[in-house]
């Protein structure tokens, strides 16, 4: 079970027990209230990177592709002296636009009105599934 997963981790690993202090007992934790289509546009002063630069839906499966991609940009963007601010812009306008789509259709298909039909249109149209996750994969450099 998952309790007896974590009291395993706890006990074999020091350290995530320190970091994770004695308030955890195992139980099962929710995310409430991710920002699914956000992208930031400008800086403060740091490079922002991974879901401080860009939060894809999770069905997505792009979450890591997304904060790999935000590193190794921002790594070459500062080699070649770049102001973060614009690392930041021309992130955002990589990755802007699927971002955002993808937040829409999570929205849409976590409607009540949707939720029936979704697997219904994906059983009808899977090319339109494949078509889905070939837009939003990063590109490989």
């Amino acid at each position: 079970t998952l309790a007896m997963n974590f009291e395993r981790l706890l006990a074999s690993c020091p350290h995530a027990a320190s970091l994770l202090g004695e308030g955890c007992d195992g139980a099962t934790f929710a995310v409430g209230r991710v920002p699914y289509g956000f992208v930031r546009r400008s800086t403060d002063g740091p490079y922002y990177l991974g879901d401080q630069a860009a939060v894809i839906a999770s069905f997505c499966g792009e979450g890591m592709g997304i904060a790999l991609t935000s590193g190794a940009s921002a790594a070459s963007s500062f080699l070649e002296g770049a102001a973060a601010g614009s690392f930041q812009a021309a992130f955002a306008r990589r990755v802007g636009m699927r971002v955002r789509a993808m937040g829409l259709l999570s929205r849409a298909m976590c409607s009540t009105p949707m939720q029936p039909l979704a697997p219904a249109l994906a059983g009808a149209l899977p090319s339109a599934i494949s078509g889905v996750a070939s837009a939003v994969r990063s590109p490989v450099p």
